[in-house]
């Protein structure tokens, strides 16, 4: 199964209209960081790369290319509480959020 501090971090909110959870609460979390990507870069939501990024490292992921790898073998189970509108995030995905220092309003850092 998914480990429990895996799990814990998707019961959030209610039930979407897919079934799955709703990721308003985590969401909020990150409410007021700049997303560094731009053009075509774009192309996944940056709420939902920001989720299984968590997750990869979570389960000891260690990069864009462990997040790709997490997100492909974990698609079914992403799913259940993700969009994925544009399919699962490739590593190019994950490159320029995680090389990146993530800005919140006002320019403050995040520390990573």
């Amino acid at each position: 199964g998914v480990p429990a501090r895996v799990s814990s971090v998707f019961r959030v909110g209610g039930c979407n209209a897919r079934g799955g959870r709703s990721l308003v609460p985590f969401v909020a979390c990150w409410e007021g960081l700049d997303d560094p990507r731009t053009g075509n870069a774009a192309l996944h939501d940056f709420h939902e790369l920001l989720m299984i990024a968590l997750c990869a490292v979570l389960s000891g992921g260690q990069g864009a290319v462990d997040m790709a790898l997490f997100a492909k073998a974990r698609e079914p189970f992403l799913r259940r509480v993700l969009k994925l509108a544009n399919g699962g995030p490739r590593n190019d995905a994950f490159t320029r959020p995680v090389r990146q220092p993530v800005r919140r309003h006002r320019g403050q850092r995040l520390a990573h």
